[in-house]
């Protein structure tokens, strides 16, 4: 297996270059590396150190069809073991496989993330930040028992005990419509639209149009989850020079390179092929006016989308072919939801 993972070269991008002590406010995006967690010990892991290269490529080079339909085979003969499934590897596809090892260690050394300091942009602060915060709520009817039961829970009762009641409740309404007992007119109505419910859609609108009552469903909002943030920048970078134009490429090449994955490659017969993803890097993300941190912090991020237009309104551009006047705009999403400790640590 043949896998290459390129970095960005060291150094930090900013804009704008010249008149810098203008703009107070910053910006700053820097890489955060992660290092996943050594494997070893596995079946496949134990399989590739002890056969190499060589039986990889020949797992490669085998119809899959014949490959899963061995296996297949096995578990339909009742096969309770990966060494029954490996005998019918090596019948079928005249593969050999090396037996399952006894040990069950599979991790050796722990993930690691990593805050590149010696790469990433500074920008100037933008107008307009905005921070939007949101958690999901349901719509739940908890219908005339159920609004019985929470009452009974929220004043200390039992939560059966107030359900029980509720019910004796609703039935003991019912009864009295039936066997004729209709002192209550109100209640008697009520009583009319709950029982007119179980039946034809048609009648029950009917019923509680003539009774002018209805049965309320107790609506309330119940807790779900907490969305992500998301957080959009938008940035108007309009060169002054020649190495401004540059600084602008560069900057944006940095956001584009660090926004895609690195492929993880096969390469059997030299014909490289790319087989899986390696996830991005994500953002350190931080804004500070005077040297001084404004708003809120921002957790390790990932780079959703990044948008970018070239000289929107003009049509300038260098001798090199660089545009005068570029607009990008990026989207992140934070790697998690908040909690209640995040917002009084300052996120």
């Amino acid at each position: 297996m043949v896998y290459r993972r390129r970095e960005l070269a060291p150094g930090t991008k900013r804009f704008p270059l010249e008149r810098q002590e203008d703009y107070k406010g910053t910006i700053t995006f820097r890489p955060i590396k992660y290092t996943p967690p050594e494997i070893a010990g596995t079946a496949f892991a134990s399989l590739r150190r002890r056969a190499g290269e060589g039986l990889i490529t020949q797992l490669l080079n085998i119809d899959e069809s014949v490959v899963f339909g061995a296996a297949a085979e096995g578990f339909r003969a009742g096969y309770t073991g990966i060494e029954d499934v490996a005998a019918s590897f090596e019948e079928e596809a005249s593969v050999t496989l090396d037996p399952v090892p006894n040990d069950t260690e599979t991790i050796v050394d722990p993930s690691q993330s990593t805050v590149l300091r010696d790469r990433g942009v500074i920008l100037y602060l933008p107008t307009n930040i905005a921070i939007n915060d949101a958690v999901n709520y349901e719509e739940f009817d908890l219908g005339a028992i159920g609004g019985i039961g929470l009452a009974g829970v929220q004043a200390g009762q039992g939560a059966l005990s107030a359900l029980a009641r509720g019910t004796g409740q609703a039935t003991g309404s019912l009864a009295a419509l039936l066997s004729g007992n209709v002192a209550d007119q109100r209640g008697a109505r009520l009583a009319a639209s709950r029982l007119a419910e179980q039946g034809n859609a048609t009648v029950s609108g009917v019923v509680r149009a003539g009774t002018a009552t209805t049965v309320n469903p107790n609506t309330i909002n119940l807790f779900k989850s907490v969305r992500l943030r998301e957080f959009t920048f938008t940035f108007r970078l309009i060169a002054n020079s020649a190495r401004e134009a540059q600084e602008i490429e560069d900057i944006i090449k940095f956001f584009r390179t660090t926004m895609y994955p690195d492929t993880i490659n096969f390469d059997p017969a030299g014909l490289n092929v790319p087989i899986g993803y390696e996830f991005p890097d994500k953002f350190e993300i931080t804004m500070r006016y005077n040297n001084e941190p404004v708003a809120v912090k921002i957790l390790p991020s990932v780079l959703r989308t990044i948008q970018t237009s070239l000289n929107a309104t003009s049509g300038i551009w260098y001798r090199d072919g660089k545009p005068a006047e570029v607009e990008i705009q990026l989207s992140f999403g934070e790697e998690r939801t908040l909690n209640r400790n995040d917002i009084i640590e300052g996120y």
